[in-house]
């Protein structure tokens, strides 16, 4: 409740070419509140079109996994 401090919880779920799933959870302290289910898929900013996740970002989703 307002105004308690909030952490999220995140795990990548799946790391394909083009998308990653994730889980992420709504806590306060050890109790979870909330959680929701998400897809993105990596495209490119000019054709709109899926396009494969750079080295580095699938790095930096590594510790999530």
């Amino acid at each position: 409740h307002y105004p308690n401090a909030l952490s999220l919880g995140v795990r990548i779920l799946k790391l394909g070419n083009t998308s990653s799933e994730a889980v992420i959870g709504v806590f306060t302290g050890e109790v979870c509140h909330a959680t929701t289910h998400s897809v993105g898929v990596y495209v490119n900013a000019t054709t709109h079109a899926a396009e494969p996740i750079p080295d580095g970002i699938r790095q930096k989703f590594q510790p999530y996994m």
